[in-house]
């Protein structure tokens, strides 16, 4: 189409168009038209403006009389004239500006002595500082994303876990002989495969428990120790001590087991109180601790660990001992056996169990503080009988909160390694319909305002430095 220089007066706004232009912007036209000349032509059809009625309008403030135009082609009807104008000023609004860029090129102009206002932009310019630098993501801020699903088979997670790993923890010193797993074969991800080289290289079939005893290796790394007992996530542990207690607070843990609350706790400059039965738990959670310490690049505080029953926690806590959080994880009722003594839950019945558990979870309550978080993890278990049906230990556990006055305010889905129950799940889906699990809770709960809780946990700290070289 052939570019047209004609008179304005010979030209007519269009009075159905959609777009209403404001002073500003008829001055900064002006502006443009003034510095640059018209460099766009206008689009007509006929005499009436489709595209450009906003220059046309600035021409005639500047007293222009004379405008370049181009016409439409003869066959467009009423309909395709005006689908082109609302196309027209559509285009240009889906237009985004990339904020570094421009900030930087007003930057350039402006210490060039150019009227950025006249180009219709403020005078306040963005800094090009604050668009450089990307924002930090959710996991850079907060360990994880702040989401109800932790995943433990996740590379940041198995990273960082390995990290704290080689703090020198070791939860399962002091565990021999209880803790014992009801089934080994569920836990250790290559058991099958391990089961049947040996076997092949053997000459012959290996029951079970000949093979644990005698032949089976159980990896580093993961949820279990070289004595097969199973060990708390220490990255479980950081999220719940940054998250939901402050610096400095007071920690109580009404069933330790074994050193790894402890540790995290003082190495995030937390105080920690744990209670346990064993008196050779504690024992080895204190020597293993006089180690560990050593390399720690800050003095923290030392963590507690009392030999008691959490049952009768009056009687084992002192007097005017209050937490700032209770963080733990019960026994999952008979599922994993700690010790021979009547007084262990995992000893229990489940009706004894859950009188036992509503109790220690009332007095741990007690000696929380007010407005401030308890975080629980508890998985679901199944009864040995009719069928093997859920219990409702879930359920059973946010009822004995509520009954000590403390309400449900958050829950996660903490998501563990497959490992070989892919090999196991097919053959007890077939015969039972019962599904694999891989999942456990872990539950928030609050005693008093959830807001005053949440102030004060002060902020989300993920820089601290917890070892020479570390970046925990």
């Amino acid at each position: 189409m052939d570019t047209l220089t004609v008179p304005i007066i010979s030209l007519t706004l269009d009075p159905s168009n959609a777009r209403r232009h404001s002073d500003v912007n008829l001055r900064a036209i002006a502006n443009s038209l003034s510095r640059f000349g018209q460099r766009k032509p206008i689009v007509v059809r006929g005499s009436k403006v489709l595209a450009g009625n906003g220059t046309l309008e600035a021409a005639l403030s500047l007293g222009w009389t004379e405008i370049q135009i181009v016409q439409v082609p003869d066959d467009w009807d009423d309909d395709t004239a005006m689908a082109y104008a609302l196309a027209d000023n559509r285009t240009a609004e889906l237009a985004e500006w990339d904020e570094t860029r421009l900030a930087t090129q007003l930057l350039e102009l402006e210490n060039r002595d150019w009227d950025i206002e006249a180009l219709g932009f403020e005078r306040e310019i963005p800094p090009v500082e604050a668009t450089v630098e990307p924002a930090p993501t959710l996991a850079e801020r907060f360990i994880v994303p702040p989401l109800s699903i932790f995943d433990q088979r996740g590379g940041e997670w198995r990273a960082r876990k390995q990290r704290w790993i080689q703090l020198g923890i070791k939860s399962e010193i002091g565990r021999d002989g209880g803790a014992t797993l009801n089934s080994l074969s569920g836990r250790i991800p290559n058991y099958y495969f391990q089961k049947a080289k040996t076997e092949n290289s053997i000459g012959r079939a290996l029951s079970n428990e000949e093979f644990e005893r005698d032949y089976l290796v159980i990896p580093d790394g993961g949820g279990l120790s070289s004595s097969g007992t199973s060990v708390f996530d220490p990255v479980l542990c950081e999220i719940a001590y940054r998250w939901w207690s402050p610096v400095d607070g007071e920690i109580l843990d009404p069933f330790a087991g074994g050193s790894v609350r402890g540790v995290v706790a003082s190495a995030l400059q937390r105080r920690y109180t744990g209670v346990d039965l064993r008196a050779e738990q504690i024992v080895a959670n204190r020597e293993q601790w006089t180690d560990i310490q050593t390399r720690l690049e800050a003095d923290v505080h030392e963590p507690t660990w009392i030999t008691g029953d959490s049952t009768v926690l009056d009687a084992v806590l002192p007097a005017d001992y209050r937490a700032d959080l209770v963080f733990s994880c019960p026994p999952y009722g008979d599922l994993e056996v700690y010790s021979d003594s009547p007084a262990d839950l995992s000893q229990m019945s489940y009706e004894d169990f859950l009188v036992a558990y509503r109790e220690i979870i009332r007095a741990s309550i007690v000696r929380l503080k007010d407005d401030r978080f308890a975080v629980w993890v508890v998985g679901d278990i199944r009864e040995s009988k009719d069928g093997g049906c859920y219990r409702g230990l879930i359920h059973d556990t946010v009822r004995a909160f509520e009954d000590a006055g403390a309400r449900l305010y958050n829950e996660a889905i903490l998501i563990s390694p497959v490992g070989s129950l892919a090999v196991r799940v097919a053959r007890f889906f077939t015969t039972s319909r019962k599904l694999g699990k891989t999942h456990q809770q872990v539950l928030v709960f609050v005693k008093g305002d959830p807001k005053k809780a949440t102030l004060a946990c002060g902020d989300v700290e993920v820089e601290q430095v917890l070892t020479e070289g570390s970046d925990l």
